[in-house]
């Protein structure tokens, strides 16, 4: 039985050295990254009474709930539009408007995320209008909207994402400033380079812990 081929990029990438790769190869390009929608719904999956809706087919919203299962590791009500080949030819924002009435209707929630990926991204359907539209019709319920595609940025960047939704469009802002305080904010994964730089900052001499 023969090996199965490389890809030819992997196979370039694999038998020579980083100086022979060629003037501005990033070998990071010929890896596999997890994708923007990742990084979004990472920071926002266990908001109180908050709902994620993933606006794309639905092995998206389930490789969410399988990652989080792998690790033990919590995770909000995170729903589907369930978007199929025909709905990619047709259209899918009578799918997203039907979603979110149900998930408005069944959860109560506070705030839905709105997230869409590849497949929705690519046909350009204006989900930003649809979810004006529904957060009009449900002024309760705050809906806000992402783009998760991964083929136009990673989950580093989702990250970002998330925490702009998270600090200008839910938490309150400060009645008082404080001298001299700052807010960290990190994604806390046990033994991630995240949580070790936390620890690194906050242990730094004249720092005060609250």
């Amino acid at each position: 039985m023969t090996e199965p081929r490389k890809p030819k990029l992997v196979a370039e990438t694999m038998e020579k050295a980083p100086d022979q790769l060629g003037e501005g190869f990033d070998p990071g390009k010929a890896q596999t990254v997890v994708c923007r929608l990742y990084g979004i719904s990472r920071v926002l999956e266990n908001l109180k009474n908050g709902v994620t809706l993933v606006h794309g087919p639905k092995g998206c919203a389930n490789y969410l709930q399988t990652e989080a299962l792998c690790i033990n590791r919590k995770l909000g009500p995170t729903l589907s539009t369930d978007v199929r080949e025909k709905d990619i030819i047709l259209g899918t924002e009578e799918r997203l408007e039907k979603a979110l009435r149900e998930a408005i209707e069944i959860y109560r929630p506070d705030v839905i995320t709105v997230l869409t990926t590849c497949a929705t991204d690519i046909i350009a359907e204006d989900t930003a209008r649809v979810v004006r539209e529904m957060q009009e019709a449900f002024p309760e319920t705050k809906i806000f909207f992402k783009s998760g595609g991964g083929f136009i940025a990673a989950y580093d960047q989702g990250y970002f994402d998330g925490y702009e939704i998270l600090v200008k469009g839910i938490m309150e802002k400060p009645k008082t400033r404080r001298k001299d305080h700052v807010n960290l904010i990190g994604d806390l994964r046990p033994g991630g380079s995240d949580r070790l730089e936390l620890i690194r900052l906050v242990s730094a001499p004249r720092v005060k812990r609250l």
